[in-house]
């Protein structure tokens, strides 16, 4: 007998008031037996995260599972209710984003004697998906090469995963520039062979930026903490990666009087503590 038997057994013998305790363990039994009830297939892509006022709220891998699964949720529903032997279930609602795939592949592969695997609802499913990608292929459509979900671009990749690549490439391109500022593309194309010149331009464009940002709230900090040793030198830092990045020069040609050209008089002092010692003539 499974565990739902039991409870139910036990259910029906609680009193009226007892039998809200009585529906809460046996929602949870229910949600820990998703698996069993609905099969290893379904659950590998799903994750039942709730039941409150009848209302099972399940996580699908993603938009296309969560339709498919949705159009199928008549059936699941009478499944799960047959299984719990009451009508505990009364709608689903699937939602996307947050999946745990690794939760789900580590979750127990034990099945109860009495569990089935649902093959008809498998099927539906997997036939439906079929038929839906063969339309959509035959209207156009593009097979993502890396997530599997149709598109109509004409690129392997769909748009998502080309912004993911995207920003992967970009922020190891950043790291790059944050190392050695001097670094130019022929150099970076050692490891990226495919990045254009106005990829590279575009990408040190925005982190020269952020350089010249990060410096002017540090020349703005500094000048009420002079005394900071670590707020100077990283001042100075910054500034000379900000120079790097404006000019063609290599490590071998730098000299501090770049940094002055570069950053302007007035900024040049704060490193050279000329700044203060005027100060101090003044007052």
């Amino acid at each position: 007998m499974s565990i739902l038997k039991h409870i139910s057994f036990v259910f029906d013998c609680l009193g009226e008031k007892e039998k809200g305790i009585g529906r809460h363990i046996k929602s949870a039994a229910l949600l820990n037996l998703w698996k069993t009830v609905l099969g290893q297939k379904v659950a590998s892509v799903s994750d039942p995260l709730r039941i409150s006022d009848g209302i099972l709220f399940v996580q699908a891998k993603n938009s296309s599972w969560a339709n498919e699964l949705n159009y199928l949720k008549r059936d699941i529903i009478s499944k799960l209710n047959a299984q719990a032997k009451s009508k505990l279930i009364k709608d689903i609602r699937f939602k996307v984003g947050g999946f745990d795939e690794e939760k789900n592949d580590l979750r127990s592969d034990d099945v109860s004697s009495d569990a089935f695997e649902n093959d008809d609802i498998i099927l539906k499913i997997e036939n439906k998906i079929k038929k839906k990608e063969g339309e959509k292929i035959a209207r156009g459509f593009t097979k993502c090469t890396l997530c599997g979900q149709l598109h109509m671009e004409n690129n392997p990749l769909c748009f998502f995963c080309r912004k993911i690549k995207s920003d992967e490439r970009n922020s190891f391109v950043c790291r790059i520039l944050n190392d050695a500022p001097w670094t130019d593309l022929e150099n970076i194309k050692k490891y990226i062979p495919n990045l254009s010149s106005e990829q590279y331009s575009s990408i040190k464009k925005r982190f020269k930026m952020k350089i010249r940002s990060d410096l002017d709230m540090l020349l703005k900090t500094f000048k009420f903490n002079k005394r900071e040793r670590s707020l100077k030198k990283m001042l100075k830092d910054t500034a000379t990666k900000f120079v790097f990045l404006n000019s063609d020069i290599m490590p071998e040609q730098f000299d501090v009087s770049i940094i002055k050209q570069t950053i302007g008089e007035k900024a040049y002092s704060y490193l050279e503590g000329s700044h203060d010692g005027k100060r101090s003539k003044n007052q």
